[in-house]
């Protein structure tokens, strides 16, 4: 299923379920609850692919849902070019955002 085929769960008002990429990017004040509470709650609905951007040390990790929590399918520094596993021919130079 790509992610156009889910372009029903936006509507006027809100999104209604989950969607198929999360990108956090981190501050200081907050990256305790990302890491942990958003990260289980994104999880727990459905959430495909989950992004974990740290700007501080230009880094972004990649996870997709495993059995029972997430799996680190790769971590990129800003010399990388990320590539989604979720969604086809998406492709990020990172020194291009960092």
């Amino acid at each position: 299923m790509s992610s156009t085929e889910r372009l029903d769960i936006i509507t006027e008002m809100n999104v209604q379920g989950a969607p198929d990429l999360v990108v956090e990017v981190l501050s200081p004040s907050t990256g305790k609850n990302d890491r942990v509470e958003k990260s289980k709650m994104y999880y727990k609905h459905g959430v495909k692919e989950y992004w974990i951007v740290d700007p501080d040390h230009k880094t972004i990790e990649v996870f997709i849902p495993a059995e029972k929590n997430w799996n680190l399918f790769q971590s990129h520094d800003d010399d990388d070019t990320l590539i989604s596993p979720l969604l086809t021919g998406l492709e990020i130079k990172l020194k291009d955002i960092f």
